[in-house]
């Protein structure tokens, strides 16, 4: 069997072993299944991999996807939601979280077109895209203020406002808790709600 016919799970692993784990590994992420992570001193780093919900193979050929996400946890901000992590955290614990951009069709799988890259021109591809931006990209975000800027810029209001929390910037948590009575309601802004009044943000109600 080529490495075209396998299954995309067995596929994506290859791609993952070959493409991205020695960037990681020399870094000093460690690996636990198809999430990477590294400890440091104030945030977490993870990497992980996941394939696509609908990945499908068939004996003819196989459709599907697979992507790479980058978050950064940080631990005293995560809490002021109300929640303190006894273990490691996942991809869906950052605040701060993008997927790696791939060139061309990378992560998308279609055996029945014939025209997609080999596996190993996408471990190729892979490979260049954390050269490219991986690195670079935890480096610019992994400071806090930065991290901050970040989610302003994106309107990321709820996530806004615990990191304004955090960093003192009273007007900033305002801003963030308006723009969030704004886009949410029910439980959900209660709870946003219970956070604000717990830490003294004071936001226009009209």
């Amino acid at each position: 069997m080529t490495s075209e016919q396998q299954p995309i799970s067995k596929r994506i692993d290859n791609i993952v072993r070959n493409g991205l784990h020695p960037h990681l590994q020399r870094l000093g992420f460690r690996k636990r299944g198809r999430t990477f992570r590294r400890q440091c001193e104030r945030h977490w780093e993870i990497v992980s991999v996941s394939g696509g919900q609908h990945n499908t193979n068939l004996d003819d050929g196989s459709i599907g996807s697979f992507g790479i996400e980058l978050g950064i946890h940080f631990p005293p901000v995560f809490a002021i939601d109300g929640v303190e992590l006894t273990r490691e955290p996942g991809i869906h614990e950052c605040y701060v979280c993008d997927g790696l951009a791939l060139s061309g069709h990378a992560g998308f799988f279609d055996d029945f077109e014939g025209n997609d890259p080999t596996v190993e021109e996408r471990t190729q591809m892979v490979s260049d895209a954390w050269s490219e931006q991986g690195e670079e990209w935890f480096a610019a975000l992994s400071d806090y203020s930065a991290a901050y800027q970040w989610l302003r810029d994106r309107e990321t209001w709820r996530e806004s406002m615990y990191f304004a929390i955090y960093l003192n910037d009273k007007a900033g948590a305002a801003e963030a808790l308006n723009h969030c009575r704004r886009a949410w309601g029910g439980l959900l802004l209660e709870h946003i709600e219970a956070i604000a009044a717990r830490h003294g943000v004071v936001a226009d109600k009209g």
